[in-house]
């Protein structure tokens, strides 16, 4: 892998770009618009960007973009853009919705992955 590669996470689905680290070495910079953020490169874990099947953070921010309009159009405002949420709740996310969600966010949810994973 050499500089400038656009690669993605095996674990998360996360995209970022090959960069040489302080130090000498590879890093990844993460495609985040909210924050910069480095991360060691390991070639076990970071593959070329070549998918183009949806991710299971890409689906994450998906079905949590529709989630939180429902939400609001139901009365909830004030919630959270997918770049402000803390990494483990957008993780999170990637596993399901949080608990105590109704009827409705389930169904939505599902009617997201079954046409787009």
């Amino acid at each position: 892998m050499k500089a400038g590669s656009r690669v993605r996470s095996l674990s998360d689905g996360q995209l970022g770009h090959v960069v040489e680290a302080e130090g000498g070495g590879l890093a990844v910079r993460l495609d985040r618009k909210a924050e910069t953020r480095i991360v060691p490169f390991r070639a076990k874990e970071w593959v070329p960007d070549v998918e183009t099947r949806l991710q299971p953070m890409q689906l994450a921010r998906i079905t949590y973009d529709a989630d939180k309009a429902l939400r609001s159009a139901l009365g909830e405002y004030g919630l959270p853009e997918w770049p402000s949420l803390p990494e483990p709740q957008r993780i999170a996310w990637s596993r399901g919705l949080p608990e105590g969600a109704n009827e409705i966010r389930h169904a939505l949810r599902a009617a997201i992955l079954k046409v787009l994973a």
